[in-house]
């Protein structure tokens, strides 16, 4: 048993290694391009907004965002659904804020988008940012991938000690521990789904799961970054969407 899950975790790190140009070459286009002002949208039944994660930007849903919409219209083709995804570090002071100061700089980016009902679905630090909107506008579900919900053991490394948000995000830390518990308690009204591996180094074991009561799934042999590339966790992502409203 031991071997096997030394097999998936170095197998998950070399998928990770892989996809690191693929990364770096979203974040060049993004300060390239710039962030793009579309049309808003009007009246919709399901508003569904894609936070990512730190270091990362809103291009890293390039192949969720489309997905996730298709999907979910082919599952409740009732509904009108829209895809939202913009960046929360570019503003001044981004890289010193706490997980709470983030949020509410995307908070009023929700303001004046006739949605009845929000969907938040967040990666790594994104899941945070999302639970931290639930504070104030209560969706019908919480959707989290590879979310250190008991912290990201690497930060205590000391070479990582000056990263934005350590305190924040380490383990034993008492704003992840207040947080899991406020979104632990509305479990009742907005359904919680936490998506990852245990294969992902930078989440280790199974901290990506919220105290173990939320809807779950797990795909073993993928990474931190591989989860976001690999299409079964969108597809997944808007099935729970689909059964939440």
């Amino acid at each position: 048993m031991f071997m096997l899950q030394l097999v998936r975790v170095l197998f998950a790190l070399v998928l990770d290694v892989l996809l690191l140009p693929v990364a770096l070459c979203l974040v060049l286009a993004d300060l390239v391009l710039g962030e793009q002002t579309r049309k808003q949208d009007v009246d919709l039944d399901l508003g569904i907004l894609l936070v990512h994660g730190s270091g990362f930007n809103r291009l890293q849903f390039l192949l969720a965002g489309p997905l996730i919409a298709w999907r979910v219209k082919r599952l409740r083709p009732e509904l009108r659904v829209a895809v939202f995804a913009w960046n929360h570090e570019k503003f001044a002071g981004s890289k010193k804020a706490t997980i709470k100061e983030l949020a509410e700089n995307l908070r009023p980016r929700l303001t004046g988008i006739a949605v009845r009902r929000w969907v938040f679905v967040g990666h790594s630090l994104g899941g945070l940012l999302a639970a931290e909107l639930c504070a104030t506008v209560e969706p019908a579900a919480l959707v989290t991938i590879a979310t250190p919900w008991k912290g990201a053991p690497l930060l205590d490394l000391k070479i990582c000690r000056r990263l934005p948000r350590h305190e924040d995000m380490a383990p034993d830390s008492q704003t992840l521990a207040e947080l899991g518990r406020r979104t632990n308690e509305k479990n009742t009204t907005t359904k919680v789904y936490c998506l990852g591996s245990r294969s992902d180094l930078l989440v280790s074991g199974t901290s990506w799961l919220l105290y173990g009561r939320a809807g779950s799934a797990e795909w073993p042999w993928l990474g931190h970054y591989s989860l976001l590339a690999w299409p079964g966790v969108w597809l997944t992502t808007a099935k729970f969407v689909a059964e939440a409203v």
